[in-house]
Formats: C-alpha cells, structure tokens, sequence
C-alpha cells in the first residue's frame, strides 16, 4: 500500500500555518522574547496554584498523560482492526503515539525552556515547550474519535471523521492546556505550542489513511 497525503489545500494550509506557528513560536520562546514576556504577564494575572486544579479539569489532565493516552489509542486501535478485519488502526494508534512523543521531546530538548515557578529547577527535564500534556491529550482524543467515526460510518465518512476528529482533539488538548496553566506547570506558550503541534500531527496522520482502507459498518 503506498502512503500519500489526501489533505486539499484548504487544509494543507491550515495546516502549514499551524506548524508555522508553532515554528515561530518555539524561536521566540527559545530568544526570549514579546511572548515569554506574555507569558509572565498571563502567569501573574492567572496566578495559579499548584495541586488546586477544579477536579473537572482532571480527565483531561490524565488524558494527557503517556500511559493513559497509549491505553486508550491500543484499545481504540484493537477495537477497530477487529471490527474492520483490518490490522492498520492498530498500525496508525501505534505510530502516531510514538511519533507524537518523539516530536514533543526533540522540540523540549531544542527549545530547553526552563517551567514556570517550582518548575524552574527540575533537572533532568528537557524542556517545557512544547505541553506534552496538551499535545498528547489533543492527538489521543482525536484519534479516538476518528476512528470511532471511520469504524461505524465508512469510507464515504472518512474525510468528516478527520474534521470531528481534529475538534475533539483541539477541544480535549484546550482543556489540558488549561490544567496545564491553572496547575503551573506550564506556561501560558506552551499550551499553544502543544495545539499547534496537535493540530499538524493529527492534519497528517488523517490524510495518511487511505479511504480505500477505511471500510466501515454502515
């Protein structure tokens, strides 16, 4: 099967503004510059407390976490294969994890941003830009229910399920950023940097799918 990126340009583009974004963003961050300086102004009009996040935010903070987010895209992917008799929704859940991961340390450990308060001193860290949190959130959440969609609704839903799919995921990462920045364990930058990333990860990983593979129930 030859892999090639079904995006039209008007996702292409977003896309490619996204990733420009986060590009810009992580140079700024790694200079110094206007938005670390937004990012102290937001930190102190926000004034989080550490460990005091509304329990409300939780799932989403735990959603960002590796093992429960690599839980749900293996049962996610498992469920899938079985019910298309297809083994490439266990191959896409697998991949797009380990490449989410992969691009969120190698731009923690170019960017090497220090974290906000008590965060500032932990050695051993890589780096706090990108949120891993909100991008692992957003492509877990994304992915899930995209393939839910895809699973149910078929090839013809295909191109739908992507655009669900990236909302969700956009609205679950927005929701980690949250917890993120309430629970000052990143700035206010950061959470951005991880929606942009998201965003490109899952424009990509969607467009890799070839509907002729997607099957579907109905």
């Amino acid at each position: 099967m030859t892999l090639k990126l079904r995006l039209d340009s008007t996702s292409a583009r977003r896309a490619a503004w996204a990733g420009g974004c986060f590009v810009l963003v992580g140079l700024d961050v790694m200079s110094g510059g206007l938005i670390s300086s937004f990012d102290s102004i937001v930190r102190d009009w926000v004034q989080p407390q550490p460990g005091a996040v509304d329990s409300w935010l939780d799932v989403a903070g735990d959603l960002g976490e590796q093992g429960v987010s690599a839980a749900l895209l293996g049962i996610a992917g498992a469920v899938a294969s079985h019910l298309l008799w297809k083994l490439w929704p266990l191959v896409f859940v697998v991949a797009l994890f380990l490449s989410t991961q992969a691009l969120v340390y190698l731009t923690k450990w170019v960017v090497g941003r220090e974290g906000p308060g008590a965060w500032a001193d932990r050695a051993g860290y890589p780096g706090y830009y990108p949120s891993g949190h909100t991008t692992t959130a957003a492509v877990c959440a994304g992915s899930v229910v995209f393939l839910v969609l895809v699973t149910r609704l078929g090839a013809s839903c295909a191109d739908r399920a992507a655009t669900w799919g990236s909302v969700a995921g956009l609205l679950a990462g927005a929701l980690a950023a949250v917890y993120s920045i309430m629970g000052d364990s990143h700035w206010f930058s950061d959470g951005v940097g991880g929606l942009l990333l998201a965003y490109c990860i899952l424009s990509v990983a969607f467009a890799l799918v070839p509907a002729n593979t997607v099957g579907g129930t109905g």
